[in-house]
């Protein structure tokens, strides 16, 4: 286990050999992280930034993500999966600035209890879901501007608060639970 973690190299590919478990942030500012076939457990923040890649396209991929998500230049690329289990978010998705999130026809699984999280897909770039799902009697996800999903909405046991923005949904919509 690591405390912080901070890859920044422009020329930098690290490729996981054995799962990961973060205890704090990861920061990806310049090069490319590949999680490959592994997991990949983050207590704190994920931050990706400058020209940094954070690679976990891989369908074997676990990721877990105690924290926010915030993306503000280079790219994430999510598990190829659409399960609830691939990739968990517990905090706010931000996807912003020159971000890029590539979503690999997979879902992200946003389950935390904090009751004040935000989603952001502001980017000039690719910031689209494919699949999204928010669960949690405890949790609400509150948009902060139109948000687009290519396939599958599902909202259980929480809220997603839309306000008065656009939420446009290519496939199936969901809501169930308390």
């Amino acid at each position: 286990d690591f405390f912080q973690v901070s890859f920044s190299n422009a020329a930098g590919r690290w490729t996981l050999q054995d799962d990961l478990t973060v205890l704090d942030d990861l920061v990806v500012s310049n090069g490319t992280l590949d999680v490959a076939a592994l997991d990949l457990d983050v207590n704190g923040d994920v931050t990706i930034s400058g020209a940094g890649i954070l690679d976990l396209i891989d369908v074997n991929c676990e990721v877990v993500i105690s924290g926010n998500v915030t993306v503000s230049a280079g790219t994430l690329r999510a598990p190829a999966v659409a399960d609830n289990t691939s990739f968990t978010v517990a905090g706010s998705w931000e996807v912003s600035g020159t971000g890029t999130f590539v979503h690999g026809s997979g879902r992200v699984y946003f389950d935390g209890a904090g009751g004040a999280d935000t989603v952001v897909t502001s980017s000039t770039s690719t910031d689209d879901f494919f699949q999204v799902s928010f669960s949690n009697a405890a949790g609400t996800w509150t948009l902060q501007d139109d948000l687009t999903v290519l396939d599958d909405l599902v909202v259980s046991n929480g809220t997603l608060d839309v306000a008065a923005l656009d939420l446009d949904v290519n496939g199936d919509v969901t809501i169930s639970g308390a």
